[in-house]
């Protein structure tokens, strides 16, 4: 499997089993599957990545929101 629509198929076909983040369901959907959260599951770091030199005019933004929700204690978990 070379990308996350192949690894659903496969899961969706009986060839495969998959824990990953709560991103997946929203972004790669698949109407086989049923996603289930795992309510003891350790948080998963994320990173920002942006290019060197100039930048778009919002990264400054998105930087300030981000360090806005890690203050807060992040976002929640449901």
């Amino acid at each position: 499997m070379t990308n996350t629509d192949e690894w659903l198929i496969a899961i969706a076909a009986g060839r495969a089993v998959g824990i990953s983040t709560s991103a997946t369901p929203s972004n790669h959907m698949h109407p086989s599957l049923i996603h289930r959260p795992l309510a003891d599951a350790p948080a998963v770091p994320a990173i920002l990545a942006w290019r060197d030199g100039a930048v778009h005019p919002t990264v400054p933004d998105l930087l300030a929101l981000a360090r806005q929700v890690i203050a807060a204690g992040g976002p929640t978990r449901g």
